[in-house]
């Protein structure tokens, strides 16, 4: 099994959710700087020519076609989500995205749906001044070659299937976060915080409501400015968690039979990271069980995708 975001045979709901009065909220204590490193991924990357992306905020594989990545721009973009090719750096396919905008998007999740469809999610979560009285995810079946003009058009306006919004807003007041991801098992996401103190960790309803949704506090880990996140499962089906800030890759394991906060409150282990990006934002695991990461133009630095492969 590839570490692709597969849809187990078993269908698995694992509660992530806590009790309203946050009695049981997890707060994880471990030395962040004292990590072991992984010895799982090679130390240096493949990387792809120069990526003609370049602002941007969240990265996934395209499921069905290996050298394809889906990527997104932050605020400042319109709704659009780029098809990438990596091998040449040119994006093959811009969709405007009907019934979406763009406010400031910062992440892109994954997962394949009971019905076994792929769906992609954009997180519309980021808030830098941290005064957004609600925020949105976007989620839709992964668009396919058969679904646009590959030939006559580089852009085109698309409309998303089985669209679902959520408008979601935060227990104690807005928070900026650039990390969202999802549980393969459940389907259920995750917003990471960014320029809080601790990360945060919320989760949101694996289904939009009516009315909107207020977002679930879990807890915290003793690390901040996290600017992208992955969930996928390994070779073993096992799950695992990446984060990122702009200086460090992490990863954590989260067994079958645990809550997320008990996947959080053992240490990660901190993966291959050279070089260094001048404004990494982007994190993803890929079809081949390794992980990639991107980071956003900065000055005369452009883009390239990173490839990190399993030992």
């Amino acid at each position: 099994m590839k570490l692709t975001h597969v849809l187990l045979l078993c269908f698995t709901w694992v509660s992530c959710t806590k009790d309203p009065d946050g009695s049981n909220e997890f707060m994880a204590d471990y030395d962040m700087n004292g990590l072991i490193q992984s010895v799982r991924y090679k130390d240096a990357p493949d990387f792809s020519p120069t990526i003609s992306v370049h602002e941007a905020s969240g990265m996934i594989p395209c499921s069905y076609w290996d050298k394809g990545y889906w990527l997104i721009n932050d605020s400042g973009d319109g709704p659009h989500l780029y098809l990438v090719n990596s091998t040449t750096g040119k994006v093959v396919k811009t969709l405007s995205l009907m019934g979406c905008q763009n406010v400031d998007w910062e992440d892109l999740a994954c997962y394949v749906s009971p019905n076994a469809e792929m769906r992609l999610l954009v997180a519309d979560i980021g808030d830098n001044n941290a005064n957004r009285l609600n925020v949105k995810v976007y989620s839709f079946d992964e668009p396919h070659f058969s679904d646009f003009d590959t030939i006559n058009s580089q852009w085109e306006s698309f409309q998303p299937q089985e669209l679902k919004t959520w408008t979601i807003s935060y227990p104690d007041g807005p928070r900026d976060a650039e990390a969202f991801f999802v549980d393969p098992f459940s389907g259920q996401p995750f917003i990471v915080t960014k320029r809080t103190a601790r990360a945060m960790v919320y989760s949101i309803p694996a289904n939009p409501s009516v009315g909107g949704d207020t977002a679930y506090y879990l807890g915290s880990i003793p690390t901040q400015f996290i600017t992208g996140a992955d969930c996928a499962l390994d070779d073993q089906g096992v799950r695992r968690i990446l984060l990122r800030n702009y200086g460090q890759l992490f990863e954590w394991v989260w067994a079958s039979a645990s809550g997320i906060d008990e996947a959080f409150m053992h240490p990660p282990t901190i993966l291959p990271y050279d070089p260094i990006e001048p404004q990494g934002e982007s994190i993803c695991y890929t079809l081949n069980n390794g992980f990639s990461v991107m980071s956003e133009k900065v000055d005369t630095v452009f883009p390239v995708i990173y490839q990190y492969s399993l030992k």
